[in-house]
C-alpha cells in the first residue's frame, strides 16, 4: 500500500518542463513563492484563440468557457485538451518553426476581451461533423447537374470536406464564424442569395469589421 501511494504522489508533482512552454503553448500563472518552482500554467489557445465549436458530434457535458489551467504537468494532458478544444489551431501550431511557435500569441488580444466574446460568438473556427451519405450523395451528386460532375467547381465544393479515419463521416471548417452565422441569419429571413450577398457587402462596408471578408 506505501508504494502505491508514493507512485501516484510522485505523478502528481511531475516537475513542470520549461521547454513546454513553447512547445504546448502554455503560460505560467502560479510558482512557488520560495522556491520558484512552477505550480499552474494556462493554455494560451483559450486565452487568445476561444474554443472551437464543434457541431454535429455530442458532447458529454457543456463546453466551458473558462481557460484551462494544468496544475499536473503531463504532455498526455496537453495533448488531449489541444485535440479536442483547439483542434484546427493545434494542428496548424505542430506544423510551426520554434521561432514562429514563440511568436505565435504576440500582439493577439486576449479572447476575453473582443468583441464576439462579449456578444456570445466564438472567435475561432467552428467544426461540422456531416455523415458521408449525405456528403456524397447530396452535395457530391445532386447538388451538381451531372455534366459537371468531376469539373472543377465539384471537386473544390469536395475538397472542403476531409474524411475520417473510419470513411463514414466528413468534417468540414468554418474558418470566418461571423461571415458565416450573419449569412445563416439573413438566409432564414427569406433572402435570396444574391440578397444575401448584397446585404452582406453593406453590413461589411457600414461596420467597417475587418473580420468580414467577402469570400
Amino acid at each position: 500500500m506505501h508504494k502505491v501511494v508514493a507512485a501516484k504522489s510522485k505523478s502528481r508533482n511531475t516537475p513542470f518542463q520549461d521547454k513546454d512552454l513553447v512547445e504546448f503553448a502554455l503560460k505560467v500563472t502560479q510558482r512557488d513563492a520560495k522556491t520558484g518552482e512552477v505550480r499552474a500554467v494556462r493554455c494560451q489557445f483559450c486565452s487568445f484563440c476561444g474554443r472551437e465549436e464543434i457541431l454535429g458530434q455530442k458532447r458529454q457535458r457543456e463546453q466551458t468557457t473558462n481557460d484551462k489551467i494544468w496544475e499536473s504537468f503531463r504532455k498526455e494532458y496537453y495533448r488531449k485538451h489541444h485535440s479536442e478544444q483547439h483542434s484546427t489551431r493545434w494542428e496548424e501550431y505542430k506544423s510551426l518553426s520554434n521561432a514562429e511557435k514563440e511568436a505565435y500569441f504576440t500582439d493577439k488580444t486576449q479572447y476575453k476581451d473582443t468583441i464576439p466574446n462579449h456578444f456570445g460568438r466564438p472567435n475561432t473556427h467552428i467544426i461540422f461533423s456531416i455523415g458521408s451519405s449525405i456528403v456524397e450523395k447530396v452535395i457530391g451528386d445532386m447538388f451538381f447537374h451531372p455534366d459537371n460532375h468531376g469539373g472543377i467547381t465539384q471537386k473544390r465544393a469536395l475538397n472542403l470536406f476531409t474524411s475520417n479515419a473510419d470513411g463514414d463521416r466528413y468534417t468540414v471548417t468554418i474558418k470566418n464564424p461571423l461571415q458565416f452565422h450573419l449569412v445563416v441569419e439573413y438566409l432564414g429571413k427569406g433572402l435570396s442569395f444574391r440578397q444575401v450577398e448584397e446585404v452582406f457587402l453593406i453590413t461589411k462596408r457600414l461596420t467597417g469589421i475587418a473580420s468580414l471578408r467577402s469570400y
